[in-house]
């Protein structure tokens, strides 16, 4: 064959290198090929030449001539071997012609003797293959994949011009067309023959960074990413046909952050993470490890959800996500991440690492540019994801996965004229009453509202509205949600910002919910004649997925409560959950602030309470949920300590997920269904979920479910809540076997 690949060797940034492609999401690696490449055909067992000797023509049914690379005009040379290897005869001649089959010479000088078990060899002396264009991709394990990319289907390419005969030579790959299919660093080839030899060795080195940073998915279970690389040689420049091409695709050994490599075991585990990042300005930091390794490394990326922004450009993944890929760092020497087309970019430096034990303490200084700053204003509010990830032995561990803040100087209060919290029964976005602080219990959504003033004629720079956990001994604190409103982009007029500004924030809360989105308006009727009216509202979960991680958190909840359940934060040691509002003006914070209680499920015998699965064709109760039949869920609720429930406080809700999965549907007794189909949930009659009470003490609600619509592979999490009696207010969920959890304050819940 023309061309083989001699020796493959993967590099990491620890100068460890293997003959396979192992790494982790955001890892440097260097791929060096040694090839060698002829024009070339020669007799074997399978590969028999004929010849028409009057004619001088060579023909071959088993090869193709083109596609090796033989053209006319070409001088080539004949060679006959004896079985043994040694040389018989040689010439020269020209190509007159040639086809797939045949190939037509000025000269036939001898035959080989294919009974003597002789070889002939036909070779091009006179130059090499001209052009190589490269395909480089990341497929998935165990695929034949292809050059299409993952990530947004482009083909990412280099092309060389390998016309050049100087040894030791490097050509550098030329990328064309969109750049945005790959993490290519570049790929460069260099000519190592020793000429006058008819067999050239190249050296390729291609400089990837492990492309996964987008698909978590692509490292379930067993799967992880591999290499793939298309050779396509051109036998003259620019040929586009009868190209020699083939692949390679070997499966690799690489896994996503915080795993080993896809087979390997953990080496390393975070002990403390980042809380906070400033994308305006410089953030001092520090992270801890606890790992035997001395292999350090880190990396740093910007993710953006946005594929306006990183599918389908020109521009490389690389300065798209603005990466610093996994490095080995000098103490004190800043390390520059890419920069992308708007000129955002940073710097990170370590700038100490201290270790006892196995414990390594790293202390960094995160520095972005103007450039940065103004970028990340413009992005909207849930689309400042950054990592952090920090390489121990084998792990890439994630110190910091959450969206980028801009930390301002306090300036003072942000006064309130009139701010409340509301339930789920209050699907309202305004309100005239105040009131400070707020109850509720894990899974409730919630909203804030609240009205200021803001004075006339002076330039505001952007409103944030956040739930954080806050320590009151050390002031520490971290962002649980947020949404950012930027008033650059927002009219100027008479005076004042022309505010009417809506984000999405709950998508998965029925269309007829106030509490999908976060506002940001004018309310004129608080006006005066030096100020003029603003109102915000901004709804929120009280998150409980104990399952998800908060890797932002502080160390006190590590390892084991560093998840999207809240409750532990507000409710260990001196932290606590408060609303926080900040309005931003001049570079100065004006914030206001509000104490918000999480109460989570514990147990106290008030309340009996069952979930019942029927099939609603035969009224059978089932313990199963049963599949292609509609169903119906009947969650009832006995009170037990001679209460009685009083219909018009009441209200409830039935809510199902796939088990540690999302989305959560719900069906509610005061927010209105919304006819969505993929809800497998829905009232049995008119558009809100009926409450009925067979006796005074016993208040029930049923619903329709439809176990088609929703992802069963898991399981699936059936909750009910309930609020309101005669005297106290109650809540509580309730699982389908029964089990039941109630809180010291009497709001009741019972989980799954």
């Amino acid at each position: 064959m023309g061309v083989q690949i001699i020796n493959k060797l993967f590099t990491d940034v620890f100068g460890n290198s293997q003959t396979f492609y192992q790494s982790n999401t955001g890892d440097k690696v260097t791929a060096k090929f040694t090839i060698t490449e002829s024009i070339q055909l020669q007799t074997s067992v399978q590969t028999l030449f004929y010849l028409d000797a009057v004619n001088n023509i060579v023909q071959c049914s088993t090869e193709n001539f083109l596609t090796e690379g033989f053209r006319v005009g070409d001088t080539v040379r004949f060679s006959i071997f004896s079985f043994g290897g040694t040389l018989i005869t040689t010439w020269t001649t020209a190509v007159n012609a040639v086809t797939i089959n045949t190939i037509d010479v000025g000269m036939i000088s001898q035959w080989y003797v294919q009974a003597s078990n002789e070889i002939m060899v036909i070779e091009v002396v006179t130059r090499k293959r001209e052009s190589l264009v490269l395909n480089v991709n990341h497929v998935l394990n165990g695929a034949t994949g292809n050059k299409f990319s993952l990530i947004d289907g482009e083909v990412s390419n280099f092309t060389f011009d390998l016309n050049s005969y100087v040894t030791n030579a490097v050509i550098n790959g030329v990328q064309v067309g969109n750049q945005s299919g790959q993490f290519e660093i570049g790929a460069s080839i260099k000519d190592v023959t020793v000429y006058p030899l008819n067999l050239r060795t190249y050296e390729l080195t291609i400089d990837i960074i492990q492309s996964g940073l987008y698909n978590q998915t692509n490292f379930d279970f067993s799967s992880c990413l591999k290499l793939y690389v298309g050779f396509n040689w051109s036998s003259l420049f620019g040929e586009p046909y009868d190209t020699y091409s083939f692949i390679i695709s070997d499966d690799a050994n690489n896994g996503w952050f915080n795993e080993a490599f896809n087979t390997s075991l953990i080496d390393a585990t975070l002990v403390d993470g980042v809380d906070v990042l400033d994308y305006q300005n410089p953030t001092i930091g520090q992270f801890v490890i606890d790992s035997a390794s001395t292999d350090f490394g880190f990396g740093c990326a910007y993710v953006s959800i946005n594929p306006d922004y990183y599918k389908h450009r020109p521009f490389n993944q690389s300065q798209l996500a603005m990466v610093i890929g996994t490095n080995v760092p000098i103490i004190g020497t800043p390390v520059f991440s890419e920069i992308n087309e708007f000129g955002a970019g940073y710097s990170m430096t370590i700038t100490n690492i201290t270790t006892v034990g196995t414990i390594n303490t790293i202390d960094f200084v995160f520095t972005p540019n103007v450039a940065f700053g103004t970028f990340m204003d413009a992005r909207e509010m849930d689309d400042k994801t950054f990592y952090i990830w920090a390489r121990y032995g084998n792990v890439n561990l994630l110190v910091f996965e959450s969206q980028m803040e801009k930390q301002t100087p306090v300036g003072g209060v942000l006064v309130m004229q009139q701010n409340i919290f509301f339930d789920h029964s209050q699907n309202i976005t305004n309100a005239l009453d105040s009131a400070l602080g707020y109850s509720a219990n894990i899974e409730d959504d919630l909203a804030f509202t609240g009205k200021f003033l803001l004075d006339l004629n002076l330039v505001y720079d952007s409103l944030t509205a956040k739930i954080e956990a806050f320590n009151t001994t050390t002031l520490e604190k971290f962002t649980l949600n947020s949404s950012f409103f930027n008033f650059s982009s927002v009219p100027y007029n008479v005076g004042k910002h022309l505010l009417n500004m809506v984000q999405p924030v709950q998508m998965t809360l029925p269309t007829t919910s106030e509490k999908r989105n976060a506002i940001l308006e004018l309310n004129p009727l608080l006006d005066t004649p030096t100020q003029y009216g603003v109102h915000v509202y901004f709804p929120f979960l009280y998150r409980w997925e104990y399952w998800l991680q908060q890797l932002n958190a502080d160390a006190d909840f590590y390892p084991n409560q560093r998840t999207k359940n809240w409750f532990p934060f507000g409710n260990t040691g001196d932290w606590e959950l408060r609303l926080n509002i900040e309005l931003v003006q001049n570079g100065l914070g004006y914030i206001f602030t509000d104490l918000l209680t999480i109460k989570d499920y514990s147990s106290e015998p008030l309340i009996s309470q069952s979930i019942q699965l029927v099939i609603d064709a035969t009224n059978q109760p089932v313990d199963v949920v049963i599949e292609n039949q509609l169903m119906r869920v009947i969650a009832t609720h006995t009170l037990v300590n001679g209460d009685f429930w009083n219909p018009l406080e009441i209200w409830g809700q039935i809510t199902i997920e796939p088990t540690e999965s999302s989305p959560r549907f719900i069906a509610s007794s005061v927010v209105d269904y919304d006819g969505n189909s993929n809800n497998p949930l829905s009232p049995m009659a008119g558009t809100v979920v009926a409450i009925t009470y067979p006796t005074p003490d016993v208040a029930r609600m049923e619903c329709f479910f439809n176990p088609n619509a929703i992802d069963l592979s898991n399981g699936v999490k059936f909750t009910s809540k309930i609020k309101g009696c005669n005297s106290k207010p109650f809540a509580f969920k309730v699982t389908t076997n029964g089990d039941f959890k109630v809180t010291t304050n009497n709001d009741n819940k019972i989980t799954t």
